[in-house]
């Protein structure tokens, strides 16, 4: 007797839509929290540097690390879990705990000696000035 999968007629695309969640979410959505934690990014290009925003609430700054080596920049921390003691019973746990690493190839080159990196409230703000290579400059166009 040979054994076929079984396709299900009524949802032609349940296979691919499982495939685009498992490319966009990773495992995250079986994975613990407690493993699961990585922190949202926001990159913007503005005309002299290049802002990077990492949400990293909980944390201080002496827990985060940034470095810049030519046009990647880097940030690394850890979240810690604080254990409940054992009269506590947990009911939902949603909030996210572990080490995290991001690591972003920067849209423009960059002076990283340069950069400078600020955090307030959660937020850590990067702010790393493009080289002077990248710059734009107008270019006069001569009327002969």
């Amino acid at each position: 007797m040979k054994l076929v999968p079984w396709k299900s007629t009524l949802f032609p695309f349940h296979d691919d839509f499982d495939r685009a969640v498992e490319r966009f979410f990773g495992n995250r959505m079986t994975q613990p929290a407690a493993f699961a934690f990585e922190p949202p990014m926001n990159v913007v290009e503005r005309k002299n540097d290049v802002l990077v925003t990492l949400e990293i609430p909980g944390l201080d700054a002496k827990d985060v690390h940034v470095e810049c080596e030519r046009n990647r920049l880097t940030v690394r921390g850890e979240k810690k879990f604080e254990h409940e003691s054992e009269q506590d019973s947990v009911h939902l746990r949603e909030c996210a705990y572990g080490s995290f690493v991001r690591s972003i190839e920067l849209p423009s080159a960059v002076n990283g000696e340069k950069a400078e990196a600020r955090f307030k409230k959660g937020v850590l703000e990067v702010v790393i000035p493009k080289a002077d290579a990248a710059k734009s400059r107008s270019i006069v166009v001569k009327d002969d």
